[in-house]
């Protein structure tokens, strides 16, 4: 039996499918521009087999995509993706990333995210996301946050993605946003957990919990490939064979209160920051 390929080699395989339909091509274009079969280019979009570095550079003109920077990015990630590890750290990864992984969140068919410090970044209101940042420099190194809330919510997202999200209490109970934008950032969840793919929870730290720091997300790419993205003040892609992080997510969802109870406290916090708004 094989072993799954490299986180970067999915990142990397993901985000360019996921460029390739935005610029509307088909898989063909693709064999054209690079000398390859289509077999071979939908076998890349799976990271079953690396692309040729020549073959990138004519995959980004044909997507309407070149520029140095996003070149240089997925040639580093390329080199990551020959050389399996257990984790990238954020340092090594490459340049953009919030970017790319706008890219492949837009091709995942399935999400879980788990978060101590934050609501994830397809969930934040940009009111929340400009807090975000001015509270912590390196969480959010985009200036102008355009990858981060332009991430793509669930009823507008291409794959008709089933999303998960569990939060510890107090992500959303500090009042370190204000309250005006807490309430705020309450509303646009609550609406988000009356989707019918959507389904947000509470972990609350009075029931004795060891919850970990930070976030961690699971992606389910095309084919059932998971993909574990560890993001607090830096980022890491994690190997997508660590089924521990599955497991512990598993064990998280479990001491989690129910949707409805989720609702309630959304619609609680809600009010209580709506009044001192």
């Amino acid at each position: 039996m094989s072993s799954p390929p490299p986180a970067a080699a999915l990142v990397l395989g993901a985000y360019l499918r996921y460029l390739r339909c935005r610029a509307g091509k088909a898989q063909q274009d693709a064999a054209d521009a690079t000398g390859r079969s289509v077999a071979m280019i939908s076998r890349m979009e799976r990271a079953e087999v690396r692309p040729h570095q020549e073959g990138l550079a004519a995959l980004l003109r044909l997507y309407n995509r070149y520029s140095t920077w996003e070149l240089e990015g997925l040639e580093h990630l390329l080199a990551q993706a020959r050389t399996p590890r257990a984790s990238d750290p954020a340092g090594d990864v490459a340049p953009g990333w919030r970017v790319r992984l706008a890219g492949v969140e837009r091709q995942a068919t399935g999400m879980r995210v788990y978060s101590s410090l934050m609501v994830p970044g397809m969930f934040q209101t940009p009111a929340y996301a400009q807090a975000l940042a001015r509270r912590h420099h390196g969480l959010i190194r985009d200036p102008d946050l355009s990858a981060v809330t332009a991430r793509p919510a669930p009823q507008g997202h291409p794959s008709g993605c089933r999303v998960e999200i569990l939060l510890e209490e107090a992500a959303l109970r500090s009042a370190t946003w204000g309250p005006g934008v807490v309430a705020g950032q309450c509303w646009w969840l609550r609406r988000a957990a009356e989707l019918q793919r959507v389904e947000v929870r509470f972990l609350s730290p009075e029931r004795g919990l060891s919850l970990p720091p930070g976030n961690l997300t699971e992606l389910t790419l095309p084919g059932g490939q998971p993909l574990f993205v560890q993001e607090s003040l830096a980022v890491e892609y994690s190997n997508p064979a660590d089924g521990s992080l599955h497991t512990m997510l598993d064990g998280l969802w479990a001491q989690a209160g129910s949707a409805d109870v989720g609702l309630a406290m959304l619609r609680e916090i809600e009010d209580r920051c709506g009044e001192k708004g």
